[in-house]
This record gives C-alpha cells, structure tokens and sequence, in this order.
C-alpha cells in the first residue's frame, strides 16, 4: 500500500471512524469495545478526572480506560526507524458519548474534559509515524508558507496521537502510583496539551500562513513550558510512591512503563522544539533563521555532529559540577580518536545529556571511591579515560574510570528508575528537568536509565561493564546511519 502524503494529515478525529467506533460498541456502550477481543481482556485500572478539567474531586467510581497493550522488544534496534507507523484517518474532535448518537459527519463539537476518554480510546489505538533523522533534517530546509502549514497539520495530529498514548498509559499506572499528587499534576498537564492539539483550528481559506503558523507555534511553545518539569515530577511521585508502600523495588509494569513514557517525550519534545527552531524568525523578526545554505544545523539536528567535540563540552561541564560540589581538583577527562573522526547527524542535546551523565557518574565514582581528601594526602585522582572509535555501523564512545566498580548482584539494578548509590535529594529543583543539560549531580537515580532510552531513540544503545573494586566501563553506541531509510521503509513523504 502507498505511504501516506504529508500534504493529507489534517488534524482531525474522522466522524465516520467515530460512528463505526459508536456501532461496534452496542448498546452498552463499553469503551473496552473499541478493542480486539484479545486487547479489550486487559487489566482496566481506575481513572478520574482533574480538578481544573472535570471540575470535580477524584473518584475511584469514575470511567476506566482500556490499558493499551504492551508492545513486544520495545526498544528492538531498527535501522533508520523511530516510533510507529502508518497513519489513516484525519482526526477530527467529535464527541463520541455512548448514551446519544453519533453527530453527522459535518457537525462537530469542541473537545472537551466530557469527551476526552472517548477521544482517547480513538487515538491511542493509531500508531505514531515513522521518521528518521534525515527526513526531520531534509524537510527543515525547505522552510516557507506551504510548509509551514504542512508542519501544522501533520504536528495537530502527530502530537495528538502521542499525547493520547501517553494517557492511556498513565491511566492504566497502579493506583498507588496514579492517584500521588506528583502524577496527577502530570496527568493534567497531558490532558491540557491534548485538548490544546485537538482543539487548534484548520487554517481558514483566506487567513495569512505565516501569521496561522505563528499562532500554532505559540501554542507549542507553552506547551513545551509546561513539559518541561514532567521528568522530575514524574520521579517525585515513584518516590512518594515508594515511601507510602515501603518498599524499595518498583511495582511490576512501572519499569517499563517509565521507560515507554519518557522514549515519547522525547519524541514529541524532538518534533515541537524542531519546529519552533525552524520557525522561530517568523515569531520573532531578531531570531536568526534555523538553517542556511551553508550550515550544518538544521532546526534541533546537526547534520555533521563532532563527536569529540560534543565529550569535550560534558568533560567540561562535568569536572566543573565535582569542583563546585566536593571542592577538589576533579580528576582529568583523557580523550582519544580511533579511525578518523566521528561525524555523523544527530541531535547535540542528546548527545551532550547522554556524554554528562557518563562522565559526571565516572568522575564522581573516581573521587569518592579514593577520598576527598586524597590530592590533599599528596595524591592525584587516576584520569578518566575516553576513547572515541568510529565503526561501519556505530560510532561508540567508552568511558572507563577507576571508581572502584560495581558489585555484580548489583548491576541489573543500574538500569532501574531510582536507584542510585548518592544520596536521594529531599527536594527537588523544580528548575531542572526541562533543559537535558540541567540535571542535579546526583541522586535521582535516573542517569543510567534515561540516557539509555535517549540512546535507543535513534537505533543505539547503552552498555555498562564493570570490575568491582577497580573501576567501570561504559559503552554508548550511536547509530551512524539513524538518519537513513530506504524508501520502501517511509511511511510519511513530505511534500516536496
């Protein structure tokens, strides 16, 4: 079957996908009805509304929401593929309540916290499109009015289908989880977005692009203020969580739902921050455009990333951040290249959050392990090591130190939300989590495991090696060719 074009992705919900949702319900009117008989046997966990949403206090009698089902091998490396495939129907917001008919097809309403469940349930069973490095890139420079509204009307409805995702997910958390103060601010927050994304209008014949694009990226700018505390947040609830059961493990299913709901943040957040660079002049006549005929930075993608570059940058930053907390001199970032240099396209944020938090876990091991008070007793902290090695398929950055290592019972517990060997913070800087790049020293135990799901964003991944008592070995691979897809792979063209 041919890909989809670009050009007919209106954000809408489909009145008559609608209608034959309604039908295939019955009478009953059972959401769990809009799902295979095999999907709908899930586990249904309580939901509720939000104070400002519903206006109304939390229930546990309220409406459930199927749990969507759980894909297989998640984070299975596919080359030159990110997120879901295919889209269909064009999204158009309808109230789909079970107790009335179906409006027409020509008569809509505005979506809602009534009708938000349905809608949903609708969206969350699409799955989010296939893009690639070189596509997001590709299309960032071509930046004028047909395309500007092309990127409108495929984000309405992209964001939407991600959004609605991330709600099915978080209504199907336990309610041990779910209903913590922290989640819930969260979950409000995504119901928000989601209303803000359906609720956008089409662009009217006569109304300007530029000024209709501006309003659009207005509107993605306060939601990307809004998100930008979700990660720290997020963890403030599986504490509290945690502290209200007494227990240090996470309950089954919150490991891989945390890691699920984080890989599409950081999705979403890849697509709304590309397109308010791209876009950003328009906003804003002082801001320089996004691209040029001869840089190399299109949007938040850098088409030739200096790999080195990018670890001198966190080394820096690093030994910086153990300076200022222990008050020592840190111990020296050794950096080697083998093969050639390292260049490829990727995202600087990413790379640079995920270089941090190796080098900073590394360098603080190194002091701690052999005292604050070691160069002071005459002695020098061993340096860490770097090497940068660019292969046929990965470019792979090993960081080793001699932080005294890892025990092995010890190892599967570094990829677990929350554990950490520092000392968890009482409070938490509501500042940090928006920015990768602003992250605390230590402490919330996310280091390991987010830089991994940013890893295996693009296709690579993140290994860890260690030998108690001496010290550890880190190996983050990066895919070289995440930017490149054969055509038969695309499901989305932009238009040309």
């Amino acid at each position: 079957m041919a890909a989809p074009s670009f050009m007919t992705l209106p954000g809408r919900v489909c009145a008559q996908a609608l209608a034959r949702g309604a039908a295939r319900r019955g009478p009953g009117g059972s959401p769990s009805a809009l799902l295979p008989p095999a999907e709908a046997a899930g586990a249904l966990l309580p939901g509720g509304g939000t104070r400002h949403l519903a206006s109304k206090p939390l229930a546990a009698s309220d409406p459930v929401i199927p749990r969507v089902p759980r894909r297989p091998k998640l984070f299975a490396p596919q080359r030159g593929k990110v997120g879901g495939a295919r889209l269909s129907q064009p999204l158009r917001a309808r109230s789909v309540a079970a107790s009335r008919p179906v409006e027409p097809p020509d008569a809509t309403v505005e979506a809602t916290a009534d009708n938000i469940r349905d809608l949903v349930n609708l969206l969350r069973l699409e799955d989010p499109t296939k893009l690639t490095l070189r596509q997001i890139a590709e299309f960032g420079k071509r930046v004028n009015a047909d395309t500007g509204v092309a990127s409108v009307r495929f984000l309405k409805r992209e964001l939407s289908i991600r959004l609605a995702h991330a709600l099915n997910d978080l209504e199907g958390l336990p309610s041990s989880l779910l209903f913590t103060a922290p989640v819930q601010i969260v979950r409000e927050y995504y119901r928000l977005s989601f209303l803000d994304m359906l609720n956008f209008p089409e662009v009217e014949g006569k109304e300007d692009p530029v000024e209709y694009v501006n309003r659009f990226t207005t509107v993605l700018k306060h939601i990307l203020i809004r998100h930008r505390n979700i990660v720290v947040t997020l963890a403030q609830g599986v504490i509290q969580m945690k502290k209200d059961l007494q227990e240090d493990t996470l309950p089954e299913g919150v490991q891989e739902f945390l890691d699920r709901f984080y890989l599409m943040r950081i999705s979403m957040r890849v697509l709304m921050n590309q397109h308010c660079e791209l876009f950003k002049h328009w906003l804003n006549p002082n801001e320089k455009q996004a691209w040029r005929e001869n840089g190399s930075l299109v949007g938040v993608v850098e088409e030739d990333i200096n790999v080195r570059s990018a670890v001198e940058d966190a080394a820096e930053n690093g030994r910086f951040l153990i300076s200022q907390y222990y008050g020592v001199n840190p111990p020296e970032v050794q950096i080697v290249e083998r093969n050639g240099l390292a260049r490829f396209p990727y995202v600087p944020s990413h790379l640079f959050h995920m270089c941090s938090e190796l080098l900073k876990n590394s360098l603080r091991a190194t002091v701690e392990h052999h005292g604050v008070d070691f160069e002071f007793e005459g002695g020098t902290y061993p340096p860490v090591k770097v090497v940068i090695v660019k292969g046929d398929e990965d470019a792979t950055i090993k960081v080793s130190d001699e932080g005294g290592g890892i025990p092995r019972s010890e190892m599967d517990n570094i990829w677990t939300y929350l554990y950490t060997t520092a000392e968890t913070p009482t409070a938490v800087d509501s500042d940090h989590g928006g920015d990768p790049t602003e992250v605390p020293l230590a402490g919330l135990g996310y280091g390991l495991p987010l830089s991994r799901v940013y890893a295996r964003y693009f296709g690579g991944d993140l290994n860890v090696i260690s030998m108690e008592g001496y010290g550890t070995d880190c190996y983050l691979h990066l895919k070289m060719a995440a930017c490149e897809v054969t055509a038969d792979e695309l499901a989305i063209h932009y238009p040309q």
